[in-house]
């Protein structure tokens, strides 16, 4: 992935693997050396981590009560014009703890995975909210989250390494950097900026075009792409699809 970052207080926590690579990516930051692992993590926050993942365009106009300006306004406005986070009776709380089961929502909706009604196996699944059972259960059918002894805790504020975890589980690369690649991956990529090339490579999972591709162009050649291929950024003709690829489903989801 990226040159990895180390922490005072990480060297030994369970996560730090994760924690290092994910860093070393830019998407999350610690601070005077430290990354407070087991700390919990806003709303705001978690709405800047996805627009670091993504990098969103399009922002939603201002309309909540109880956002201001702040580190985290554009990316909040964005989220929500993505629909990944989404306010409640003209609040969006960006200084709230963000619970377990918000944090698979969001996760969820940005990875553009499809609810499942089959249920979970977790001691507490009665406790998960009914908006948030769908998007739990693709993330475990994924293996993208787990529970502690076998409970899920939905209502418990996610702590930064419980997160960084689930991202880490959940993506396996960000093409971030206009090149021509040519690997094979196994798991979710995602392209979040123009002039990507991918070459003679399978993807055993999906491929996300994010909205961070802009206008631009993102050629997949001779690509073959097991899951679905979510097309969210790119112009009207600048997505080329060329010699041998082979892409399962293709699903359009440009916002304008």
């Amino acid at each position: 992935f990226a040159d990895s970052v180390v922490y005072s207080d990480t060297e030994n926590h369970w996560a730090s693997a994760a924690i290092e690579e994910w860093s070393g990516l830019g998407i999350i930051q610690g601070a005077d050396g430290k990354f407070r692992p087991d700390d919990s993590i806003t709303r705001g926050e978690t709405a800047v981590i996805l627009d670091r993942v993504m990098k969103y365009v399009t922002k939603s106009q201002n309309s909540f009560t109880d956002l201001g300006q702040d580190f985290y306004t554009d990316a909040m406005l964005k989220a929500n014009a993505a629909g990944i986070l989404k306010g409640d009776a003209g609040t969006i709380r960006p200084s709230d703890k963000i619970t377990r089961e918000e944090a698979v929502v969001v996760l969820g909706r940005a990875l553009g995975l499809t609810e499942l009604t089959t249920g979970t196996a977790f001691t507490d699944s009665s406790s998960i909210s009914s908006w948030a059972s769908g998007y739990v259960n693709a993330m475990v059918s994924r293996g993208y989250i787990q529970g502690a002894n076998g409970a899920f805790n939905p209502k418990a504020a996610i702590t930064r390494a419980e997160f960084v975890t689930i991202l880490n589980n959940a993506i396996a690369k960000i093409y971030r950097e206009e090149a021509s690649y040519t690997e094979n991956i196994v798991g979710t990529v995602i392209v979040n900026v123009p002039g990507v090339v991918l070459k003679n490579m399978t993807i055993t999972g999906d491929l996300i075009l994010s909205e961070g591709v802009g206008e631009g162009d993102v050629t997949l050649e001779d690509v073959t792409v097991t899951g679905r291929t979510i097309v969210r950024g790119g112009g009207a003709n600048s997505i080329h699809i060329t010699g041998d690829s082979k892409l399962a489903e293709i699903y359009i989801e440009k916002r304008d």
